[in-house]
């Protein structure tokens, strides 16, 4: 890690120390799929733990800056407001339900095994989705804003996931996903890349931009940039937002978040 990375971490992790009075401690943990797995500390636990693999290079540290600013943003709401989207498997149920039709046409050559894995995974995937997504936004602009240092490697990693993304629009995960979800996601894709993409002066969205998920695309887009409140009750305001846009309001559910098992 260069020394100017090694100084924003220490900032951004300071902020975090000081707003959460809890300690921020950063395990090396190798072979991982992902740059950073982080656990958020509760009352009865004295720090947050940031599991990081060091073999993706500079990508896990933006990961680690990153989800700090994640932390710092829940920790400064006031303990009542501190709520998160969650999932059970009622709701699982439910929003399947709801797609039963879609589900049965796009799994038809699978086993019931195969089927099983495959909703959960829909599931399980547009929920993050529409969890993180909004947030993420505010996070890469607060850090775009205050940590300029930290841009080199910060349009790296966003890079990473725009081509991640645009992996999506392949005809073989259209014929495996079923339409609703399908659709949502793209649109999520498309108005990611493209709030991004303004800030970072950067086309990250062209393979997007010529898809069928353009115009709601753009809806999303708008509905993003109206909001200026740049705060955790803000990020909860907007995910509420994409989740009435996308049609996926009943697909989730809120919690406090002491109230989340760990």
């Amino acid at each position: 890690m260069s020394a100017v990375l090694a100084k924003c971490l220490q900032d951004i992790i300071r902020k975090v120390e000081k707003i959460s009075a809890k300690k921020v401690r950063l395990v090396e943990k190798r072979g991982m799929n992902m740059p950073v797995i982080v656990k958020v500390a509760r009352p009865e636990v004295p720090a947050h733990l940031l599991y990081f693999d060091p073999t993706h290079g500079d990508i896990s540290y933006h990961s680690i800056a990153h989800e700090c600013v994640h932390i710092l943003r829940l920790f400064e709401a006031e303990p009542g407001k501190r709520i998160v989207p969650i999932a059970t498997s009622e709701m699982r149920d439910k929003a399947l339900e709801m797609i039963e039709a879609e589900i049965e046409e796009t799994a038809i050559e699978l086993t019931d095994d195969m089927a099983r894995k495959m909703q959960d995974f829909w599931y399980d995937s547009i929920i993050r989705q529409l969890s993180n997504y909004p947030v993420d936004i505010r996070i890469e602009q607060w850090l775009y804003k205050y940590y300029p240092e930290l841009r080199p490697v910060q349009s790296k990693a966003i890079k990473m996931q725009a081509d991640a993304a645009a992996g999506s629009l392949k005809d073989e995960v259209q014929d495996l996903t079923p339409p609703m979800i399908y659709e949502a996601a793209n649109v999520m894709n498309y108005a990611y890349l493209t709030t991004l993409g303004k800030f970072l002066e950067t086309a990250i969205d062209l393979p997007f931009r010529a898809s069928q998920f353009a115009e709601e695309g753009k809806k999303l887009v708008a509905i993003t940039d109206d909001s200026d409140r740049d705060d955790h009750e803000g990020d909860v305001e907007m995910i509420q937002h994409w989740a009435d846009f996308l049609g996926l309001s009943d697909w989730f559910a809120w919690m406090d978040f002491e109230s989340v098992p760990a």
